[in-house]
């Protein structure tokens, strides 16, 4: 399996890619790694929306997680969400949304049916929040529940077969 973190990738205090400083980026990188999936890291803010298109298609990852998705310094909402929705329906890349920091409701609450795949996010508001307003299913995720050296038992539910 193949997976994407798009996020912002580079630590600030480095300037080094792929050394990220946001625990997201690392727990998820390095929870794939451990459980012996190939993972890439694409830079948000030093990538164009172009480019991230052209190293999804040539990648071929079957998820992408995104981090910091409608930060205000990434691309407009409304082009980011058709090219996601381009690359779901015309080569079956699957996006899933995280937003893991302590807040009721995300800097994006409109529909993400035709981008996203899901959510994970890190507070109970926002589950509920986010199952109103993207329209896909949103699930608790806070990151103690992400283990570093084996993978927890899923459920169904939550198998990336069913996802």
């Amino acid at each position: 399996m193949k997976v994407v973190i798009l996020g912002n990738t580079t630590n600030p205090i480095t300037q080094k890619p792929n050394d990220p400083y946001s625990w997201f980026v690392k727990s998820f990188r390095d929870g794939f790694n451990h459980n012996n999936i190939e993972c890439k890291l694409i830079n948000y803010r030093k990538t164009g929306l172009l480019n991230i298109k052209r190293q999804l298609i040539s990648y071929k990852p079957q998820y992408v997680f995104t981090h910091l998705s409608f930060h205000n310094n990434t691309y407009p909402i409304e082009q980011m969400l058709q090219t996601f929705s381009g690359l779901n329906k015309v080569h079956n890349i699957k996006f899933i949304h995280t937003c893991s920091d302590a807040r009721r409701v995300d800097r994006y609450m409109g529909n993400l049916s035709e981008s996203f795949h899901c959510a994970l996010v890190g507070t109970y508001p926002l589950v509920e929040n986010g199952r109103k307003a993207w329209k896909i299913p949103t699930y608790y995720t806070p990151y103690s529940a992400i283990t570093q050296y084996n993978i927890a038992q899923p459920t169904n539910e939550l198998s990336f077969n069913k996802l």
